[in-house]
């Protein structure tokens, strides 16, 4: 396939995943009564423990513009708690609550059940191509995601 073939293709691959997202993840996300930002936002609290603000914003990869108004509208729903953290109570700590992680519980089993359904069959040589894949798309993405936009 020459470059222009890639190009396109990908295009198309690009326009999928996006569709796919707002077709399969955000009405589930949506059930919650949350946006894609904020589960986002809650996914990372999760992966990373009892972060900062400012740990957060950078593992979320958002920018930090909103990003404060949107941990506050999470914590005024109940989806997440703030706190003083450290022996000095100076640094503040984000955490899930209760209503924070039974929403993402029920949205990951959901979306575990698609992922079932879909893989359902496949062989451990069409899942291992699968994953490969993946790899290489996600190696690509984190590639175009340090560019600057400029040529």
């Amino acid at each position: 396939m020459d470059r222009h073939a890639l190009e396109e293709r990908l295009w198309g691959f690009y326009r999928n995943v996006f569709v796919c997202v707002e077709n399969v993840f955000e009405p589930l996300i949506a059930s919650e009564g949350l946006t894609l930002p904020q589960f986002r936002i809650l996914v990372e609290i999760r992966d990373c423990g009892a972060p900062s603000p400012g740990e957060l914003c950078r593992a979320s990869r958002m920018e930090s513009r909103g990003f404060g108004a949107q941990c506050r509208r999470l914590e005024r729903a109940g989806w997440i708690e703030r706190t003083r953290g450290g022996e000095d109570g100076l640094g503040e700590e984000i955490r899930l609550s209760e209503k924070g992680k039974a929403s993402l519980e029920k949205i990951w089993s959901a979306i575990r059940e698609r992922h079932v359904a879909v893989l359902l069959g496949k062989s451990r040589k069409e899942i291992g191509e699968m994953e490969q894949g993946l790899d290489a798309v996600e190696k690509m993405f984190c590639g175009m995601e340090g560019l600057s936009g400029e040529e």
